[in-house]
């Protein structure tokens, strides 16, 4: 769908809020460090996603717990996000005085805007997903990712079954109140206002984070 080695070329070590979670974190030997129903990753939250030209299909992805596992991805040609929350939960028994599990949790203010993204999940919720021109599609193609797909094109240009004037100039994939157990996240580009980084740390690892840090 998209030129995914300029993607490539673009993305340098992914989405720059990712790669600083990958750099604090790398200390205890793995990025994705506590595993989020057996499988690891991180918690993406947002009370509404809206994303442009919408390419979705099943994919392969590693974890820190398992590798090679399917995975849902999503390719957006641009998004808009209001209320974002990156939320990234590990342990930090290994590091030097320390004991328990810490989170991370990225957040920024007003809409937070994105250019090409693809995000790999094993899980998305939401409290209600729109999807303008829609397309499912199965075919015998010889590359598995293009044997199931799902595209929402918003004001689409082509598509044998969709009528682009019915929803031109909107978002082809919209999700209010979304929950996404991501494994993988990369953008070209992304503007996050008065983005703030705040760690919270449970050190007797009961479930409750009793100190917290960048308030």
């Amino acid at each position: 769908m998209y030129d995914k080695s300029l993607l490539a070329k673009g993305t340098g070590l992914s989405l720059g809020v990712v790669a600083l979670v990958a750099m604090l974190v790398l200390h205890t030997g793995t990025a994705y460090a506590v595993p989020l129903a057996g499988v690891g990753g991180f918690t993406v939250k947002a009370d509404e996603i809206r994303g442009q030209d919408a390419h979705i299909y099943v994919g392969v992805g590693d974890t820190s717990e398992k590798q090679a596992i399917p995975v849902g991805v999503t390719e957006l040609e641009s998004s808009e996000i209001e209320g974002l929350k990156l939320i990234k939960e590990l342990s930090v028994e290994s590091l030097p005085g320390l004991s328990g599990d810490a989170k991370m949790v990225i957040s920024g203010t007003g809409t937070v805007t994105t250019g090409n993204q693809i995000l790999k999940a094993s899980r998305i919720q939401a409290d209600q997903a729109v999807l303008r021109e829609q397309v499912i599609d199965e075919s015998p193609a010889s590359d598995p990712n293009d044997r199931f797909t799902i595209d929402a094109q918003g004001n689409a240009s082509a598509g044998e079954t969709v009528d682009p004037s019915l929803s031109s100039g909107k978002p082809g994939l919209v999700l209010k109140n979304a929950t996404i157990n991501a494994h993988y996240l990369a953008t070209n580009r992304i503007s996050i206002p008065g983005q703030k980084i705040t760690i919270q740390y449970d050190p007797d690892d009961d479930g409750t984070y009793e100190q917290q840090y960048g308030q």
